[in-house]
């Protein structure tokens, strides 16, 4: 069970994980939820930011005085550039950078991201059970999930599975995860209980191209040096990772944000060549949507 635990904390095994990267990770017991889901929440704060979605970035070339940033839809020039993807997309060249940066694989190869998948459960007669109750039954296995009972007090249950059971479930298929949530909470509750569950929604984390994992946690034996993520890579990169700092409680561990207010800083220092590359983007996007009109 404690194995288990640690793959909802770190995404994976006590095996996997550095436990000096495990003790500067620093719980407030605040986990902070967004009741439609973090995915509307971000979309509500981007609203007014000029936005080119479907536009996968493949280099960033910054041999030159100015970046040039390859993407499927065409070649944007900029200023400055802040990287915000998961450090598998880093360590697989996902996104390649020229000249080469070869420390900054290592180091991304040495923060993987972990695998924790979510179910959610529609819930018939739920008030049957407790509001924001929780349910975990199996002490003595990792393979087990944790079930988080009428979030909000909405008529569904959550489940949680992590690590290399989580990696098992989603090679399994589309609903290996729901199927393996239903089966687990009937074995608990009884049987009437099969009939009041409903798959919803499932994440398969490992299996989307965009993020290969759920969040990062640092290999037994990584540096420390390592373990920080160095956030500048040059004086025109600025790279946000998934990494926790002390002191400050993420949704979970790993989905921190290392030096807090470095974005905000080379937003600041160089707010009027920014504006311009999001004008030059704005104006790049126009251009491609009419000449495919």
């Amino acid at each position: 069970m404690i194995d288990a635990i640690s793959t909802y904390i770190n995404g994976c095994e006590l095996d996997q994980v550095s436990i000096l990267d495990m003790d500067a990770y620093e719980d407030t017991n605040i986990n902070w939820r967004a009741r439609r889901g973090y995915g509307a929440l971000i979309a509500a704060y981007g609203a007014s930011c000029p936005l080119a979605l479907n536009c996968a970035v493949s280099l960033i070339d910054h041999s030159g005085k100015r970046l040039r940033i390859e993407t499927s839809v065409g070649t944007l020039t900029a200023g400055k550039v802040i990287v915000t993807v998961p450090t598998n997309l880093i360590a697989d060249q996902a996104i390649r950078f020229h000249p080469a940066l070869p420390e900054k694989l290592d180091a991304a190869r040495g923060l993987p991201l972990g695998l924790a998948d979510k179910v959610v459960l529609a819930l018939d007669d739920a008030e049957a059970l407790p509001k924001e109750g929780n349910l975990r039954g199996a002490t003595m296995r990792t393979e087990m999930g944790t079930y988080h009972l009428r979030p909000f007090g909405q008529p569904c249950i959550e489940g949680f599975f992590g690590g290399r059971f989580a990696q098992a479930l989603e090679d399994a298929g589309e609903g290996a995860i729901a199927a393996a949530g239903i089966d687990e909470i009937v074995s608990f509750l009884g049987n009437d209980f099969r009939r009041k569950l409903k798959p919803l929604k499932e994440s398969r984390w490992s299996h989307d191209p965009f993020a290969r994992g759920s969040y990062s946690h640092a290999l037994p034996g990584t540096p420390a040096t390592v373990r920080c993520w160095p956030h500048r890579w040059m004086d025109d990169c600025s790279l946000r990772a998934r990494r926790p700092r002390r002191g400050f409680s993420p949704p979970r561990t790993g989905q921190g944000i290392a030096e807090r207010g470095r974005p905000k800083e080379v937003i600041a220092a160089n707010h009027e060549a920014l504006t311009n590359d999001l004008v030059i983007a704005s104006e790049a996007k126009q251009s491609i949507r009419t000449t495919k009109e």
